[in-house]
């Protein structure tokens, strides 16, 4: 682990014992599993009001052989490791092309040179056409794991996503991360 993912597991270690999350919220956990031309799999788990899992999605961030998270701006690498909020909670909209028809902008809560990051499909996740992973934000790989954020964000509004490595440890209240997907083509 790098000084940057200390920094931010620790940041986000601290700010989820003094702020308890009022609400919905989104957990995703980098974890070592890649898929397509190397992509690491991120388990993301939906937990509603009352702390359960509603459901576990994956999710991929940054591009191919750019897998490690970094602060730095058009680097497109994954999303640093913290605290997101959403910008407007339970709003899904319909863009096109590489955004696969679903995006919900997030905003960090820590200082970082990222911006214009939000959550959404990625359509080329399974694709070695050089637009596989994303710029940076968090994308679904799957239209079915699209369907189900998308479901979840509207139906629950999420106010903060926390995006962590699989040393950062389970919260209490929460169930084990399960994949519930297999990959398909």
């Amino acid at each position: 682990m790098n000084f940057w993912q200390v920094l931010a597991t620790t940041t986000a270690i601290t700010t989820l014992s003094t702020n308890l999350v009022q609400g919905a919220e989104m957990i995703a956990t980098q974890t070592d599993e890649t898929i397509g031309i190397g992509l690491k799999v991120y388990q993301v788990q939906l937990i509603d009001d009352n702390g359960q899992t509603v459901d576990t999605i994956r999710a991929v961030s940054g591009r191919a052989g750019k897998q490690t998270p970094s602060h730095k701006a058009g680097s497109q690498t994954p999303l640093p490791f913290g605290i997101y909020q959403f910008s407007m909670p339970g709003n899904v909209s319909h863009p096109g092309g590489e955004f696969g028809g679903a995006w919900s902008p997030i905003i960090p809560t820590f200082e970082t040179g990222r911006s214009g990051i939000g959550l959404h499909y990625d359509p080329s996740a399974f694709k070695n056409n050089g637009q596989a992973g994303t710029a940076g934000c968090l994308a679904t790989p799957t239209i079915e794991e699209r369907e189900i954020m998308t479901q979840f964000i509207r139906a629950y509004k999420p106010t903060q996503i926390t995006v962590r490595d699989s040393s950062f440890p389970n919260l209490p209240n929460r169930k084990p991360l399960s994949s519930p997907f297999t990959e398909s083509l």
